[in-house]
């Protein structure tokens, strides 16, 4: 029995060494601190009389910017194909959240919450229609090193936001109170904080083999996008 028991450890140290490494992931953690949502335009008066087109509601214009999260990685181990793809819901004649992040072959789902069908256009390229109650999917396909691109909803002036489509990554979102986290294997990253305005924050990162928390990253001082983003 002894025997047969010495045989088979080298074969279960064999084995062993053949598990990708890949499973050695760990998560990025933190917060962010949005900057407040850029105040839009009210439309001019028609004619000599005070009637204006219908603006977004005040509260809508001082609350704060969705932001998108893009671990974009430098040097890394194998990334895992996202099981999940962050949402975009169409509602309230706005888009929500107004950004959405995505890697290179993965998707942004379009979901309509209306009550008739609505046709989405990025860059140029229109998506729909989709009737209510039901989701298209935005496959990411190649573009720039850092590529954003516009979107807006057929018909509504005041519905419009962004997609980021990064190269390499890992892509997502802060929850409700600001908290985020990332699942990703070892390596060297960048993490990119996006607004549909473009980058408005970065940060190294480095995976070992256990979590790594980077604190609270306050973008309120930081609005505008960084050079190289686009903004159209």
């Amino acid at each position: 029995m002894r025997q047969l028991l010495r045989a088979f450890v080298p074969i279960v140290v064999v084995v062993a060494s053949l598990i990708p490494s890949a499973v050695w992931a760990a998560q990025v953690r933190g917060a962010v601190t949005a900057p407040p949502q850029a105040a839009r335009a009210r439309a001019a008066p028609l004619g000599y009389t005070r009637t204006q087109v219908a603006a977004p509601a005040k509260a809508l214009s001082e609350g704060k910017r969705a932001v998108a999260l893009f671990l974009r990685s430098k040097e890394s181990l194998p990334i895992p194909d996202p099981t999940t793809h962050l949402e975009i819901a169409i509602h309230g004649m706005r888009l929500t959240p107004e950004v959405a992040a995505c890697a290179v072959d993965a998707k942004v789902v379009f979901t309509n919450r209306e009550r008739e069908p609505v046709t989405v256009v990025i860059d140029g390229a229109e998506l729909g229609p989709i009737p209510p109650g039901e989701s298209r999917d935005y496959l990411c396909t190649p573009g720039g090193q850092e590529d954003l691109r516009r979107v807006r909803i057929v018909g509504r002036r005041f519905s419009s936001g962004s997609i980021y489509v990064g190269q390499i990554g890992v892509a997502g979102r802060p929850n409700e109170s600001g908290y985020f986290s990332l699942n990703a294997p070892q390596g060297t990253y960048e993490l990119q904080f996006v607004t549909e305005a473009g980058i408005v924050g970065r940060r190294p990162v480095e995976i070992a083999r256990s979590d790594v928390s980077v604190g609270v990253q306050d973008l309120t001082s930081n609005t505008k996008s960084e050079p190289g983003s686009k903004d159209k």
